[in-house]
């Protein structure tokens, strides 16, 4: 199975978010304009991607929660919460109906400008949590036959 396409540009991100981070405190001024360039390249792809797995979708949220500005620090606990549950596989049904209102209020201007943005992902991240997940089980043939139990 392919990896989620979410969790590729999450871990990009964060690399060069750090590298840019390091470049801002050395006063590097092409390389950090170079990574700034790559920052907003990368956040425009995440906000185009759709994740593929719960553990995606976790991603998605935990980012949005970063775009809520300080004063909505009670959402974004809640979102980090999700994060986590979704983070190691758990699809709760009530996290689900949670982040669609959450996403219905901030594309109303719940937080302004960032809880646009932040709204962007968690639609992103509803749709990939929202799969259903397909379990194929393998079925190995029996040699144990239905006159044999009977004779037993």
């Amino acid at each position: 199975m392919p990896i989620d396409p979410v969790l590729v540009l999450a871990e990009e991100l964060r690399s060069t978010e750090v590298t840019l981070q390091t470049a801002c405190d050395g006063k590097e001024r092409e390389t950090f304009t170079q990574l700034m360039a790559k920052t907003i390249s990368l956040y425009r792809e995440l906000f185009e991607t759709v994740p593929t797995s719960a553990i995606g979708a976790g991603e998605l949220v935990r980012i949005a929660a970063r775009h809520l500005p300080i004063s909505d620090a009670t959402y974004a606990a809640q979102m980090r919460q999700i994060a986590d549950r979704l983070g190691a596989g758990a699809r709760v049904h009530t996290d689900l109906i949670w982040l669609r209102a959450m996403a219905q209020a901030l594309d109303g201007g719940l937080c302004g400008d960032d809880g646009l943005k932040a709204g962007a992902l968690l639609h992103l991240a509803i749709r990939g949590a929202a799969q259903p997940i397909l379990v194929f089980r393998a079925v190995e043939p029996c040699d144990v036959t239905f006159a044999r139990i009977a004779a037993e």
